[in-house]
């Protein structure tokens, strides 16, 4: 899971500050479940998500964190305000 962007500690940056989001595979790395599983909790309401303009879900390393982290009210919640609306996807 080092390797992954959500524990990244090299001091690289996004590219323009935006958010990182993260593919449902991505997410069921993290958080060892299938990727089935995060979309599941996406169309649930467990997990935020956006979507990509191809129907995509995408989710915010904010949510994600929050999940790990055990903060579950926050993973469902969309990012604060002063987020940008355009996600770097990694």
């Amino acid at each position: 899971m080092a390797d992954h962007p959500l524990y990244d500690t090299d001091g690289d940056e996004v590219p323009y500050g935006y958010p990182i989001v993260m593919t449902p595979r991505e997410v069921g790395l993290i958080l060892h479940v299938d990727p089935r599983t995060v979309s599941n909790w996406a169309r649930e309401g467990k997990l935020y998500c956006t979507r990509t303009m191809g129907g995509q879900r995408r989710f915010p390393e904010e949510c994600v964190r929050a999940l790990v982290e055990g903060r579950w009210e926050d993973a469902k919640k969309e990012p604060g305000k002063d987020s940008k609306s355009v996600y770097h996807v990694v």
